[in-house]
């Protein structure tokens, strides 16, 4: 596979994982939600999941001995009502969902506060099978990158709060 475009999202191509919180709570960093109930998006998720398995490998800790249990919502959206709700004490949830979330619902930003954000990440690009041919890869790339000069085209990004496809940095996704 390779990486053929990536959305921009508010001018970027990065994302961040944030661990968040309600606002009324006395847990102020990672380390004070040791012993409480934590909420993972999935476990094939960046931002949700492998970045606060690397603060807890940071801390020599799993998340059976760090937190009083865990859960998986399998939805940034579910974990972040999770926290708000009061059903987690804790989450990690990627930026870009958040601030979407709380542009529908403003008060959440009244409800929850970050506690720690990750480095910055390249946003998953769009990918093509390597055996594809020039020719088709033109035509999707030609797709992708014009799509937001369209009516339909802008529509659909609005819809899916991108602002339009740009080519990848690939130094975003070397590890």
């Amino acid at each position: 596979m390779s990486a053929l475009v990536v959305p921009q999202i508010n001018g970027r191509t990065t994302y961040q994982s944030y661990i968040i919180t309600r606002t009324d709570s006395t847990i102020h960093n990672f380390d004070d939600l040791r012993g409480k109930i934590f909420s993972f998006t999935d476990p094939m998720s960046n931002t949700g999941y492998i970045y606060p398995l690397t603060l807890l490998s940071s801390r020599s800790e799993t998340p059976d001995n760090f937190f009083d249990r865990t859960i998986f919502t399998y939805s940034h959206d579910r974990s972040i009502y999770a926290v708000a709700d009061g059903v987690a004490d804790g989450a990690a949830v990627d930026n870009l969902i958040l601030a979407h979330a709380q542009q529908r619902q403003p008060e959440l930003a009244e409800r929850l506060r970050i506690i720690q954000k990750s480095p910055e990440y390249g946003i998953p690009p769009v990918v093509i099978p390597n055996q594809l041919s020039p020719q088709k890869k033109a035509q999707f790339e030609q797709f992708f990158l014009n799509i937001h000069n369209q009516a339909d085209g802008r529509l659909a990004l609005e819809a899916l709060a991108i602002e339009r496809f740009v080519k990848p940095d690939l130094t975003l996704y070397e590890f």
